[in-house]
């Protein structure tokens, strides 16, 4: 349930009117709250604030409907200021990134604060009431309509600075960054001293039903899409009530076709009732989330990396900066454990065996295009051979250093088929050379660390 409603926060917020609504919700209750007041305490209002009671009725109409026409026009412009915005964000850095500015709070705090202001004002007006019935002045709701004025026009200057700062390489890449590394901290967890590597820890093949039941049923996709989240909780107490063992057959991210196989369950007794349970907590989607899925952001950066390498914008400044981050994330995730993919009851039972992903998952699609945008980029090749030796100076598993090792072999091999000028060559085969220096310093213990 958590993750359910964790995934549904994380798409309403990739959406403009949530929190406009939310805003245009208060305001309308604001102003009934506000008018209500101004009737318990008519004639009771501060004499300090003589401005706005100089006014008069018809003074406190033209004010509220001058705030009204302003915030309606200003709400309009700032919307097309923003998909102007996105429309230059999605050529530069691709239209995956749109997310990231859908979900931007500052965008969507501006056009609520802009849309609330003027319902507010709209709902204030009709309560000013002139001499020809009885003459009332809501002071106290005029006052607050004057105060969201000042503070929208507070809020239009930060949004002038906000949108084009927002479209900026550093900070989108920075807001990238950010959330990949909380979700790494977030799935993996830190590194056990006495862990040691997955191929030695589960021999292979690795056959985890056997060591329950040998009866299987295929769990069916309930609708096709990509695979945005697993209930992981949901899952284990599912299997704990059924006295089932479930072995997650597809990872987050993967793409399903309705009624294709997205899950074994093994057991005992096994009914089409326990699929049907297990598949409602395979959330799926119109498009993949970083919810739960670390290959998603590292494609964002990757996106943004090979657009900058592209003939038409060449802009390999931002390539490097997009590597500096990959590495930075690659580098966290080689010094944490394993990623946890049996997971328990609160037996100790085995129940559920989520799809692993290894470290060479993570090289192969953080690198592997950017290797192969990298054909005209002396650069990017040695920056690439760079960021292999800092990640290497972290890894202290087996596969880990064979998987660096392997990659930077493949940059070599590149350079070797496509570099004319001697001096380059040479400069990516001694990167190459310190990168072999950095992960295997001596060749004690079969030439690995330990």
């Amino acid at each position: 349930m958590k993750t359910r409603i964790l995934t549904l926060f994380l798409s309403l917020r990739t959406n403009y009117w949530f929190l406009p609504s939310i805003m245009i919700f208060g305001a309308f209750w604001l102003a009934i709250l506000m008018l209500r007041l101004d009737a318990a305490f008519s004639g009771t209002f501060p004499e300090k604030i003589s401005w706005i009671m100089g006014m008069g009725p018809e003074g406190v109409r033209q004010v509220l409907a001058l705030i009204a026409t302003s915030m309606i026009t200003v709400a309009g412009v700032a919307f097309s200021i923003t998909v102007v915005a996105l429309a230059l964000a999605s050529q530069q850095f691709g239209p995956r990134l749109l997310q990231n500015f859908m979900r931007d709070l500052g965008n969507q705090l501006v056009l609520g604060t802009f849309t609330a202001t003027f319902l507010y004002c709209v709902l204030i007006l009709p309560g000013v009431l002139g001499a020809e019935n009885h003459q009332f002045i809501p002071y106290y709701s005029a006052s607050v309509g004057i105060f969201l004025a000042i503070g929208s026009l507070i809020v239009l200057v930060y949004f002038i600075h906000h949108i084009p700062a927002s479209i900026q390489a550093n900070h989108v890449i920075g807001l990238v960054q950010k959330e990949l590394l909380a979700n790494v901290r977030k799935f993996i967890p830190e590194r056990n001293s006495r862990e040691i590597g997955y191929r030695k820890i589960i021999p292979a093949p690795f056959h985890p039903e056997a060591h329950f039941f040998s009866k299987g049923l295929a769990v069916k996709a309930e609708s096709s899409g990509y695979i945005q989240a697993f209930d992981i909780e949901g899952l284990v107490a599912c299997a704990k009530r059924n006295n089932i063992f479930i072995r997650l057959r597809k990872k987050v991210g993967d793409f399903v076709i309705r009624e294709e196989s997205v899950a074994w369950v093994h057991g005992p007794e096994l009914s089409a009732e326990m699929t049907e349970e297990v598949a409602g907590k395979v959330l799926t989607g119109d498009s993949p989330t970083p919810a739960q899925d670390l290959e998603f952001s590292l494609n964002e950066l990757v996106e943004v990396a090979l657009r900058a390498l592209s003939p038409g914008i060449n802009d390999p400044k931002t390539a490097l900066q997009c590597i500096d981050c990959l590495t930075e994330s690659l580098a966290e995730i080689v010094k944490r454990g394993q990623w946890k993919f049996l997971h328990q009851d609160s037996e100790g039972k085995f129940r559920l065996f989520a799809k692993p992903l290894l470290f060479e998952d993570f090289i192969e699609t953080a690198f592997n295009e950017i290797r192969q945008a990298s054909v005209r980029s002396v650069a990017v090749m040695i920056h690439l051979l760079e960021s292999f030796e800092k990640i290497g100076g972290f890894a202290w598993r087996e596969e880990n250093l064979r998987g660096l090792q392997k990659h930077g072999e493949m940059v070599q091999r590149l350079a070797q088929r496509t570099l004319q000028e001697k001096h380059d060559l040479e400069e990516v085969e001694d990167r190459y050379w310190r990168l072999l220096q950095v992960l295997y310093p001596s060749r004690e213990n079969g030439g690995f660390k330990e």
